[in-house]
């Protein structure tokens, strides 16, 4: 009985190997098996989305981009690409959904906007999404024109006519200028977070005619850039008003002269007479 116990015991543990077998296999080379493209993809973290206030702008403008953040997770960095390359990044230790860049435009500025963001794991590893889809900024024309403000806008010749320049630019303009008729008249340096520059302008009688202002900006590559001119304000010199004085003063002085000749003339002709011709 007891042999009969042991083959008995014998054949189950065989049969139970080669049930099993198959299985074992398989664990064993799915060890060396590399990871299914499937399974990678769901481990990616999902991309945020990005939104801009504005697809067109010119150097000088503002625009802002917000980048939504979908992840259940904290992200501690978030950054903001321009054809794939960072252009600003911002480091985060509260959980929020949108995160804001103000991006002041400079020339150039065309091109593919995107964002992503990055997190830390529970190994302390930086994971970072993948980007959004990209939004697309196209940068057209040259600076904004500043704008120009003439008290007043009528004079004489002798009068002061204050012109004062008001420039919108997020950039510092390195210099001011003013015209006439598309002519440079003055020049000023620019200053830091000044916004507004004044010019004292002594009118002549030439000096009717149209004026605008405008200023330049230096770029990253230190080339001069210049704005488009200003709207034109109207300047009109009227002509001063007659003065009769000077000319009262001479019409008399010329009559006494005629009066005084006439005078010697009459004084010269009595004394030349003979007594009894008289």
């Amino acid at each position: 009985m007891l042999s009969i116990a042991i083959w008995a015991t014998c054949c189950t543990l065989v049969l139970l190997l080669l049930v099993s077998a198959p299985v074992i296999i398989f664990m064993l080379e799915k060890r060396d098996l590399p990871q299914p493209a499937g399974l990678e993809e769901t481990r990616a973290l999902p991309a945020p989305a990005l939104y801009l206030s504005q697809t067109s702008a010119q150097p000088g403008d503002s625009v802002w981009l917000k980048c939504s953040v979908l992840s259940q997770l904290l992200a501690t960095r978030v950054v903001f690409c321009k054809d794939g390359e960072e252009v600003s990044s911002q480091q985060d230790s509260e959980e929020k959904a949108t995160y804001d860049c103000d991006h002041v435009v400079p020339g150039g500025s065309s091109g593919n906007y995107t964002c992503g963001y990055e997190i830390n794991d529970s190994d302390n590893r930086v994971t970072r999404s993948q980007l959004s889809p990209a939004q697309h900024l196209s940068v057209t024309g040259a600076l904004r024109g500043p704008t120009l403000y003439l008290s007043p806008m009528s004079a004489r010749p002798g009068d002061s006519v204050l012109l004062q320049c008001s420039v919108f630019s997020q950039f510092l303009a390195t210099r001011i200028i003013f015209c006439k008729d598309g002519e440079e008249v003055s020049s000023q340096r620019g200053l830091e977070k000044k916004a507004i520059y004044g010019y004292d302008h002594v009118v002549s009688e030439v000096s009717s005619g149209n004026y605008t202002c405008g200023y330049e900006i230096k770029d990253s590559n230190n080339r001069v850039k210049r704005s488009q001119l200003s709207p034109a304000q109207r300047l009109s010199v009227s002509a001063p008003p007659s003065d009769f004085t000077h000319g009262n003063i001479t019409r008399l002085g010329l009559g006494a002269m005629v009066l005084l000749v006439l005078g010697l003339i009459l004084a010269e002709a009595y004394y030349s007479c003979p007594t009894g011709a008289l």
